[in-house]
């Protein structure tokens, strides 16, 4: 249709045109028309009188998708050679685990508030009443605000560990390899860029961690290791190996007493952001993390960025002209 409207205009598709991303072929004998559309989606037509065109279209995917599965086998294997030398970029994936930290984040504000708020109390209802419904309504939203608050804490280490590669791919003096980053724990990472024995840098560093260990990782690794075991003593029944962690491990506390170390890891992450986005060079970093290009491992292109780094808001400038020459791309070619 388009090609005709055009014909009739005296028009043509110019070759990179991408309503001209198409290709005619035959199949088993029979016509089909393949196109090629935006955000990687394909049409294939075939002519209304092939009874038998459904499943010869099906035949024609699977015949399409076998090919291409040892075309992109092919590619790795060509490709690999610029992995090992490190001649790539990495795919930008703070954006996305960020949305997600902020999603939770904000559920576990309004908890938090909803908390604070004292309901006006009935006249109607005696005080022994109105003391078990504020009670009930505590514990379910401080249960509430804990839920939420183990996906924030562990949507926020991981746009951490992002957020590290994007740090290392900006620094002047990479301190190794990206393979040997990539291995390093996630003290060693913080420390690669991070000069600890700065005062604020080391109280960061110190809150951070402690998080991480006495709340995110036993959370997130299924409240696991030997805390977990309880013992059969004669006459007293289970206990757990340690005492101490009736009250100090994450694996016996309930939920509702959870909101305790969620409201701490929320003004902790607030205060490590707020130093990263006043401190140079790491504002740099996160300014680029939060606008979502790929992450250049390769020299020229950080030098490139780098450059640009001259001040918050020339920066912001060049990752704006970046967006729309990006956009300009997409909307021509995908």
């Amino acid at each position: 249709m388009v090609r005709l409207i055009l014909g009739l205009a005296g028009l043509s598709l110019a070759d990179d045109e991408k309503m001209a991303w198409a290709v005619s072929l035959r199949f088993e004998g029979q016509p089909f028309h393949l196109h090629d559309w935006k955000n990687s989606s394909w049409t294939i037509r075939w002519s209304p009188d092939d009874d038998g065109g459904d499943q010869r279209a099906e035949r024609l995917v699977r015949r399409i998708r076998n090919a291409a599965h040892e075309v992109d086998k092919v590619l790795q294997h060509h490709f690999r050679s610029d992995v090992d030398v490190e001649r790539v970029y990495l795919h930008s994936t703070y954006g996305k685990i960020s949305n997600v930290y902020w999603l939770f984040r904000e559920r576990v504000d309004e908890t938090a508030i909803e908390i604070e708020q004292r309901p006006e109390a009935s006249d109607a209802d005696h005080w022994t009443t109105q003391f078990e419904h504020e009670l009930k309504r505590q514990l379910d939203s401080r249960e509430r605000l804990a839920i939420d608050g183990y996906a924030m804490v562990g949507f926020y280490y991981s746009g951490l560990e992002s957020l590290f590669d994007v740090i290392y791919a900006l620094s002047e003096e990479r301190p190794c390899s990206f393979s040997e980053f990539a291995a390093m724990t996630w003290a060693e990472k913080f420390k690669a860029p991070f000069n600890i024995t700065d005062p604020p840098v080391k109280k960061h560093y110190d809150e951070l961690l402690d998080l991480k260990r006495q709340f995110r990782d036993p959370i997130l690794h299924g409240l696991g290791k030997e805390l977990r075991f309880l013992l059969p003593v004669p006459d007293l029944g289970l206990v757990p190996l340690s005492y101490e962690n009736l009250t100090r491990s994450v694996h016996y506390t309930p939920s509702i007493a959870d909101d305790v170390w969620v409201r701490r890891a929320a003004s902790a992450f607030d205060a490590f952001d707020g130093w990263l986005r006043e401190t140079e060079p790491y504002q740099y970093a996160l300014m680029f993390a939060e606008a979502g290009f790929p992450v250049p491992l390769i020299e020229q292109r950080a030098d490139c960025i780098r450059a640009s780094m001259t001040s918050v808001d020339d920066f912001a400038a060049w990752i704006e002209a970046e967006h729309r020459g990006a956009q300009y791309l997409r909307d021509r070619y995908q």
